[in-house]
């Protein structure tokens, strides 16, 4: 199977148990003299084969990433998407700006200079947002094409 589709695996197992453990809580305990709706030790198997498996589809797909060079390509897509949304809420204030404190507006408008312009923030943001879709993109190619 391609990467796309160990994903894909991976999304339904974490599914699956997390439905395990809600029954897992669910039956824990009951009053007497109700009887128990399910087995803890037949759940508790059952969850440690999930487990298993979803361990071990996501061991081959780290040992793929590392194999192809593509675990770094993953690591700086991680930074350059929290370096967006870094530069992305930077205060910049620029100019004269109106201060206002609890709905009193200062009776001077106060000129602001900044090291970064909002024209140069949407360029340096844009430029990231770029470099993001192409790796990407990137990941998406190789996800498809990777047999685990």
């Amino acid at each position: 199977m391609n990467i796309t589709k160990a994903m894909k695996k991976i999304s339904r197992l974490k599914g699956e148990i997390a439905e395990t453990k809600d029954l897992i809580k669910s039956n824990i305990s009951v009053m007497e003299p109700n009887e128990f709706a399910f087995n803890f030790g037949e759940l508790y198997k059952k969850l440690t084969k999930q487990t298993h498996a979803l361990i071990e589809l996501k061991v081959k797909i780290m040992e793929a990433n590392i194999k192809n060079g593509v675990f770094e390509k993953i690591l700086n897509l991680g930074e350059l998407k929290a370096m967006k949304a870094f530069v992305g809420e930077l205060p910049i204030q620029e100019g004269f700006q109106d201060r206002s404190f609890f709905g009193r507006s200062d009776e001077t408008p106060k000129k602001y200079k900044t090291q970064l312009t909002n024209v140069e923030r949407k360029a340096i943001v844009d430029a990231l947002k770029a470099t993001i879709e192409t790796t990407l993109d990137e990941l998406d190619e190789f996800n498809a094409t990777t047999i685990i």
